[in-house]
């Protein structure tokens, strides 16, 4: 996952199948360890596949939630998680515990707070061939306001579906996102669009878009352009 602040200055990229934080400068990917010399993992990680991470606005430091968190590099065994850190130039600050643990859920910032939506819960336990995966599939809304978490939107109809691998991005608007596609399991791909405002109802109110839109897709990836004022989207799998 990759994620953008403006006051730091940098672009950072974590996790996946490594515990190596690298930082773009503008023309290449460069490693990004801490001032004394560590590695840049996540207290107690080895690897961390599918968290999310994003920031709530450009001048503020990304945050990273959730995951599947490995017990080491060649271990497949494992579970989501629901920690939480801030990057910083000189390490990780933990920050409170989030809600239920997940990976592969949708996130981003809104202008003041990170928005998170669905994912799915998800262990793995035993040796190649013989491992046991469970979980559910989620479709809550939450925020982070730099300090506490918040359940959004319990009770909103309509909502988006529970799903997973969906992608989400600040529309440009404050206190606005929007979410596109997903899946609910394999090769069950969604294509729907969803705009998620705290402005609107109690608590926010996510409504469907029925504009014309990409094929259908998960795992995708989708940011929001300031120069085009618009959301781009790429890749994805069917």
């Amino acid at each position: 996952s990759a994620g953008a602040s403006q006051r730091e200055n940098v672009t950072v990229l974590y996790g996946g199948a490594t515990d190596r934080r690298y930082r773009w400068t503008g023309e290449t990917w460069e490693r990004w360890n801490n001032p004394i010399g560590e590695s840049g993992r996540l207290p107690g990680d080895f690897v961390r596949f599918n968290p999310g991470f994003a920031a709530p606005n450009l001048s503020e430091a990304p945050l990273l939630f959730g995951g599947f968190r490995s017990g080491s590099v060649t271990s497949g065994s494992g579970a989501a998680t629901n920690t939480a850190f801030r990057i910083r130039p000189d390490g990780w600050t933990g920050l409170s515990t989030g809600p239920v643990a997940r990976l592969a859920h949708a996130m981003a910032g809104d202008g003041e707070q990170v928005i998170v939506f669905g994912g799915t819960e998800y262990s793995t336990t035993g040796e190649e061939g013989e491992r046991e995966h469970f979980g559910a599939l989620l479709d809550d809304t939450w925020t982070f306001d730099g300090a506490n978490w918040n359940a959004l939107c319990a009770a909103c109809d309509p909502k988006p579906s529970a799903r997973s691998f969906s992608a989400m991005a600040p529309t440009g608007v404050d206190r606005e996102v929007v979410l596109f596609g997903g899946g609910t399991g394999y090769r069950s791909p969604l294509g729907d669009t969803w705009i998620f405002d705290r402005d609107r109802g109690i608590d926010g109110e996510w409504r469907s878009l029925d504009s014309q839109s990409p094929a259908a897709r998960a795992d995708h990836a989708l940011a929001f352009d300031p120069w085009r004022a618009g959301v781009v989207l790429f890749g994805g799998a069917d």
